[in-house]
């Protein structure tokens, strides 16, 4: 009788063994999955350039913080694959980017022009350093802090009940202006 409970219990406890590690080995399974890269935030300074609705007072100068649910493959970020457009003439703007973890900072090469409407894109091409790839192209747009004037103007008067320059420091002497309504 003892030799039918022993291997009654042998046989239990292999069972239990095996169920354990056919759990254990299920279980890893899920881990070696890479999470999924998505954007979570974009900002300018204090920003927000991923709301529902589009920024009008963007600084000309600075820089873009692009947050990505996990850490970002540096080889990804490239100029292919984000890009800066100037929507009144179309022209593509150079970038620089600094990357660190799940943080891509997208830096304008040259000032920005007031008053004007941009469109920032990030492609498909950016992965993740577990090599997840982003799902979708972002496309995300602004529009500038001041007045309307293109790009490299030195100078720009409105002559909207003001005779002073918007662009520039070319103001004239507050005697100089004439009824400027």
């Amino acid at each position: 009788m003892k030799m039918k409970n022993l291997k009654f219990l042998n046989t239990l406890l292999a069972i239990t063994l095996l169920a354990t590690m056919s759990l254990f080995i299920a279980g890893c399974d899920d881990d070696d999955e890479p999470s999924e890269l998505t954007l979570t935030g974009l900002t300018a300074g204090s920003i927000d350039l991923n709301g529902a609705t589009s920024p009008s007072d963007v600084p000309v100068s600075g820089s873009y913080t692009a947050t990505f649910s996990t850490d970002v493959d540096a080889t990804s970020v490239t100029a292919d694959n984000i890009k800066l457009i100037r929507d009144y003439d179309d022209a593509e703007i150079p970038l620089t980017f600094a990357t660190s973890g799940n943080t891509v900072t997208i830096t304008p090469d040259e000032t920005l022009g007031t008053g004007s409407l941009y469109i920032l894109t990030l492609n498909g091409g950016l992965k993740s350093t577990g090599g997840k790839m982003l799902g979708e192209t972002i496309e995300r747009n602004f529009t500038t802090e001041g007045a309307f004037a293109p790009a490299g103007v030195l100078a720009h008067w409105t002559f909207e009940d003001s005779g002073d320059d918007v662009v520039g420091d070319f103001d004239p002497a507050e005697g100089d202006v004439v009824d400027i309504t």
